[in-house]
């Protein structure tokens, strides 16, 4: 009886600390053209529309050279330009790609995540939830000495 009782409490408290299904995702939005402190100090989340799928983050770099001719004629190659955080309606394609369809060729590199404020600087981003469930299971474990 006693296990049973355990494993309802876990059960509920897990149900608590996980993400309803009807709940709003929330993400970062910014760009740094218009906020340069979207790059390293993007502020809080937002909530996204009810569509919204998951966050993502863009980065815009200038493409690097074919050699070491070239370089010397460019040294901005590799260099970001711009970093955008938003909601997103569906999951974009993974990784960095040569953009040519602009003035100037740009590559554009894409991240991609599904949960609440997943999009934002990493230093700030704690599964706090995580850890909660985690200290909570062992206090339960400890004082119930299964």
């Amino acid at each position: 009886m006693r296990t049973r009782d355990f494993l309802v409490a876990v059960k509920f408290f897990l149900s608590l600390v996980t993400r309803c299904t009807g709940e709003t995702l929330s993400c970062v939005i910014c760009n740094s053209v218009d906020t340069p402190s979207c790059v390293y100090n993007p502020g809080s989340p937002q909530q996204c529309s009810s569509d919204s799928v998951g966050c993502n983050i863009v980065k815009l770099y200038v493409p690097n050279l074919q050699d070491d001719s070239d370089a010397n004629f460019n040294d901005k190659a590799g260099q970001l330009i711009s970093l955008s955080r938003n909601c997103t309606k569906e999951e974009p394609h993974l990784g960095c790609q040569v953009d040519t369809s602009r003035k100037q060729a740009v590559v554009v590199c894409s991240s991609f995540c599904k949960t609440s404020s997943c999009n934002s600087c990493p230093s700030n981003y704690q599964p706090v939830n995580k850890y909660l469930a985690f200290i909570l299971i062992c206090i339960i474990l400890i004082y119930t000495e299964i």
